[in-house]
């Protein structure tokens, strides 16, 4: 989700990931609770999601808590107008980002213990 740096662009890879499923764009469009004419105006650019119309889009592709921050703040971003609010919207991705990587980190140091020592712990 973070090398997108437009929603308009993650819908797109989406709707490409699922090329095979027939009516996937009125699905999408029933995920975010508008009409399919509206949803290719959104995908299309000249349209903007809602807030409300996001967070069904991120409902339906199962985004967890951080992917889900990011989509709805690259919603606002895009529909923000005044340069302040621009501003805060912008390092607020930057801290998603910075937080998604943390966690990334800390996850890859974890060890795996192998099978021996897990029968071993679970078994006490």
């Amino acid at each position: 989700m973070n090398k997108y740096p437009d929603y308009k662009n993650y819908i797109v890879k989406k709707i490409a990931e699922n090329s095979g499923v027939k009516s996937y764009r009125t699905l999408l469009a029933a995920a975010a609770g508008c009409e399919r004419s509206y949803f290719s105006r959104v995908v299309n650019g000249s349209h903007h999601l809602t807030p409300d119309h996001a967070c069904g889009l991120a409902e339906f592709w199962g985004l967890d808590d951080v992917e889900f921050e990011h989509f709805m703040t690259l919603v606002e971003l895009a529909r923000a107008s005044g340069a302040k609010l621009r501003k805060r919207l912008l390092a607020k991705l930057e801290d998603l980002q910075t937080s998604k990587l943390d966690l990334s980190k800390k996850l890859r140091g974890e060890k795996i213990l192998d099978l021996e020592k897990q029968m071993l712990y679970y078994s006490s």
